[in-house]
């Protein structure tokens, strides 16, 4: 779904940054690097609620100058590449997975 997102943005992203839960664990972090044939960067600190509260706090007491700004001051912790020999193995489950949701799709969303 991330990806399908993505594609209907029609953007092609050089990088994606990963927040939450989900991007404590590499391989998930690999698979959706995989996934969206893009970087994948984990920040040092996951939690994306809390950071962003902080980061409008610095913006708004003059400590930022703008949410550019804030988020520059933000450091990576990992970054993910794209597998080369994986990444056509979820091309090819992708293509499988939208053929199942237009299947599915009149099952569960209202025409």
């Amino acid at each position: 779904m991330l990806r399908e997102s993505i594609e209907l943005m029609h953007r092609s992203p050089e990088w994606v940054i990963s927040l939450g839960g989900g991007s404590r664990s590499d391989i998930w972090c690999q698979i959706k690097a995989n996934i969206l044939n893009t970087r994948i960067i984990v920040m040092e600190t996951p939690e994306s609620a809390s950071l962003g509260a902080a980061m409008l706090g610095g913006v708004a007491c003059g400590i930022f100058p703008d949410l550019l700004g804030a988020a520059k001051a933000l450091s990576q912790k990992k970054v993910f590449l794209p597998d080369a020999e994986q990444v056509p193995v979820y091309e090819k489950g992708y293509a499988r997975y939208q053929e199942l949701y237009e299947c599915f799709k009149p099952l569960f969303i209202p025409l």
